[in-house]
């Protein structure tokens, strides 16, 4: 597959959702029901697919570029950014 920042696509994933643009990442659930998202490549937009009063809207969506990673918490609704544990050179 090529990719095509003309053309971003959404990915579905238990409580968030992906906007994947152009890109590599990787999605993975940790032991304690954490999302985890990680970008190597191109810009991935992750938000939160709850629909409550306990998330603001500023808390709703996160932009990850290279080497940058969210990891979503379901019980408390937050999202924790980060640098990727092993950065790889851009």
């Amino acid at each position: 597959m090529t990719p095509n920042k003309a053309k971003p696509f959404l990915v579905y994933s238990d409580y968030i959702i992906k906007k994947v643009v152009g890109t590599s990442f990787s999605i993975r659930r940790k032991q304690e029901g954490s999302i985890e998202v990680s970008v190597v490549t191109g810009i991935v937009k992750v938000q939160n697919n709850f629909e409550s009063a306990v998330t603001s809207e500023k808390n709703r969506e996160v932009t990850l570029t290279p080497n940058k990673k969210v990891t979503f918490f379901p019980k408390n609704e937050t999202m924790l950014t980060g640098l990727v544990d092993q950065p790889v050179i851009i």
